[in-house]
């Protein structure tokens, strides 16, 4: 539900939103199907410094962005599905299935140079002699080393959203170009589990500092309001008795402050 409504309000910015105009300009082109207080809750938040930031931010990506997919509706896993009945396939094929248009790319695209470049050492390592790997392997590490240049990549190409790089490049990464039909086997968990342990162990003995830390904090401060307690009783005895000096009132105001200032007080007069 929050992706559809999430395109159809990006829908209705686009046709009927204008940040150069007021925004009572704006409120007064009310699209069809949209009551007058949800346009005009959406109008008053697009026009927020933190939506216009937001805004600015995706323009900024989007010229950025030197490919598009041609995939269409069509998922990432989809298509790898509908190769995989083909056959084995690399991700070179597979990144030109996805990003060519009629089997081709654009002269002068990145797309195009990134293409040329990686058949042109895909067409070298197959004429080596000395290379023992096969044409699908050669085309994954030429495809690895040009897109990726050395780097494990946050969010792996030809993969679509949610994937992470220990997808690809993790256990169950390496599990899979092996060519394991199901990855989340025994030895993956084990590796998750093991992570999990040691994240867990890590916050456990961060937590055993803090605790520590406070119990020394409470001791101390058990001892000092012990103190404090026993110094004010004194007072309290001497001011029954008359015997009030000076020396007496300024111990017992100090006192009070240290109790202030244990206990958060301002020990302000």
């Amino acid at each position: 539900m929050d992706r559809p409504w999430k395109h159809h309000r990006s829908t209705l910015k686009k046709k009927h939103f204008d940040p150069v105009k007021t925004p009572e300009h704006n409120f007064a082109n009310l699209p069809d199907g949209v009551s007058s207080k949800s346009w005009s809750d959406l109008v008053t938040y697009w026009f927020t410094p933190k939506a216009m930031e937001k805004s600015e931010l995706g323009k900024n990506a989007r010229a950025l962005q030197d490919r598009s997919h041609k995939s269409g509706a069509t998922s990432f896993a989809n298509r790898r599905a509908d190769l995989k009945k083909k056959g084995e396939f690399s991700e070179l094929t597979f990144y030109k299935s996805v990003y060519a248009k009629d089997g081709s790319f654009e002269e002068g695209t990145p797309s195009h140079q990134f293409m040329e470049e990686a058949n042109d050492e895909v067409q070298e390592n197959l004429a080596s002699s000395s290379s023992s790997l096969s044409r699908v392997e050669i085309e994954n590490e030429v495809f690895n080393r040009l897109m990726y240049k050395g780097e494990i990549p946050k969010r792996p190409l030809n993969y679509g959203f949610g994937v992470k790089k220990s997808d690809i490049f993790g256990v169950e990464g390496l599990l899979r170009k092996e060519g394991s039909s199901y990855v989340n086997n025994g030895a993956v968990e084990v590796e998750n589990i093991k992570g999990e342990l040691s994240a867990v162990k890590k916050q456990n003995q961060e937590l055993a500092q803090q605790n520590k830390a406070l119990s020394t904090k409470f001791d101390e401060t058990t001892q000092s309001f012990k103190m404090i307690a026993s110094f004010l009783g004194q007072v309290l005895k001497e001011v029954r008795k008359g015997n009030v000096s000076s020396d007496l009132l300024d111990g017992a105001e100090s006192a009070i402050h240290m109790i202030n200032d244990d206990s958060g007080g301002s020990g302000e007069k």
